[in-house]
């Protein structure tokens, strides 16, 4: 199976070669890919497949609506997402973003970067914080970049501990480049993290093969850009109590 890549991403990595987003609305606009030595736009040699998932346990939603404004979360054991969309939540502090990069013939591609451009910089959503009080996900390898620091401050973090569980090519640092054929995937999680900011922000996926190059941009399914916001600006916070209701507000 192909290792899942996990990067905590709000901002541009230096150490992969990105350059820190600016103190403007944006990082300005999506590169063209183009073909080495060419104007012309060049079909990416590969397929892209996103999944987004926002934690309910302790990320959450931001709901532009004062509490008692709109219908409570269902219990824990029925999903989420359905009630968040119904109440125009947006994903609050860190929101996932799978995608699968599989190459459509024999030939290898080389994924050579990976960035994360914020196409909107708005102060953080105001609204209700609502989230779960359950255990969220474990991973032992991964970036994180403080998008609300101009500019962005980086760290990587590796957790030997977790690690060890995982098969053995899997067990270092992320580092670029990787590669992909029809025959072999590669599955990245970049999650976009928010304190301050309501962040519209892609991913910018650098490749090269066969002497071209170029740039796939990667965005939601719907071809929107991803969302997270922060909560700095909540009216109140829905969590986690006991017995029942599964969430009560204060």
């Amino acid at each position: 199976m192909a290792p899942v890549l996990v990067v905590l991403i709000v901002g541009q990595l230096t150490e992969w070669g990105i350059v820190p987003g600016n103190s403007g609305d944006g990082d300005g606009a999506p590169p063209t890919p183009t073909t080495a030595g060419s104007n012309l736009p060049a079909q990416a040699p590969f397929t892209v497949a996103v999944q987004e998932w926002q934690d309910p346990c302790g990320a959450g939603w931001i709901v532009p609506r004062r509490s008692g404004q709109f219908a409570p979360p269902p219990p824990l054991d029925q999903k989420w997402e359905p009630w968040a969309k119904s109440v125009a939540g947006v994903p609050a502090l860190m929101h996932y973003v799978y995608f699968t990069v599989q190459g459509r013939s024999a030939s290898q591609v080389t994924l050579t970067d990976l960035r994360v451009r914020v196409v909107q910089r708005r102060p953080a959503l105001p609204g209700t914080h609502v989230f779960a009080g359950c255990g969220g996900p474990t991973v032992f390898r991964w970036v994180s970049v403080d998008l609300d620091q101009k500019p962005p401050a980086a760290q990587t973090h590796y957790d030997r501990i977790f690690a060890s569980d995982a098969p053995a090519q899997e067990r270092r640092p992320i580092k670029f480049p990787y590669r992909v054929t029809l025959s072999e995937a590669e599955t990245f999680a970049v999650v976009g993290n928010a304190k301050q900011c309501d962040c519209l922000w892609e991913v910018d996926l650098d490749w090269a093969s066969e002497g071209r190059t170029g740039t796939y941009t990667i965005r939601s399914t719907s071809g929107q850009p991803f969302r997270t916001t922060g909560d700095a600006r909540v009216y109140a916070v829905c969590g986690p109590s006991s017995p029942s209701p599964p969430v009560a507000c204060r």
